[in-house]
């Protein structure tokens, strides 16, 4: 399997692991019947099917993944917004300082939609603004 696929150019890069799986099924599928084994691909199959609509259903109870944009003046404050964000898995993905004032930009992962902790670090004195983006790790939808 691995030979055949060695054959297959790839204009784009596969970003999602279920086309993967699906892809790897395929070629699977189309070795086994080629070869006569029909059992084979039928049960392969039939296993296939079950597991993506598995893994499919669980796709949608995932977390959403945010970037949170913050801009602030003072020492101290990026204490705070951790102490917020305890609960949520979250991690720093840049820190800009200039004189008095910072950037920081955190990815945060969000259950069920609850964004209530960007209620508590804008109560915060000294935050200028706060921009929540949804982030789903690619540039093209």
């Amino acid at each position: 399997m691995v030979g055949a696929l060695s054959i297959v150019r790839y204009r784009t890069a596969v970003k999602d692991p279920m086309d993967l799986l699906f892809l790897f099924w395929a070629v699977a599928a189309g070795i086994a019947i080629g070869a006569g084994m029909f059992y084979i691909a039928v049960l392969t199959s039939v296993i296939m099917v079950l597991l993506l609509w598995i893994l499919s259903s669980r796709k949608h109870g995932r977390d959403e993944m945010y970037i949170l944009l913050l801009h602030y003046d003072g020492e101290g404050i990026d204490e705070e917004v951790r102490k917020i964000l305890g609960t949520n898995p979250y991690q720093i993905k840049s820190k800009t300082m200039r004189k008095n004032d910072t950037e920081m930009a955190v990815e945060v992962r969000v259950r069920k939609h609850d964004l209530s902790f960007t209620d508590r670090i804008r109560k915060i004195e000294n935050i200028k603004d706060l921009t929540i983006v949804q982030y789903r790790g690619d540039y093209v939808d």
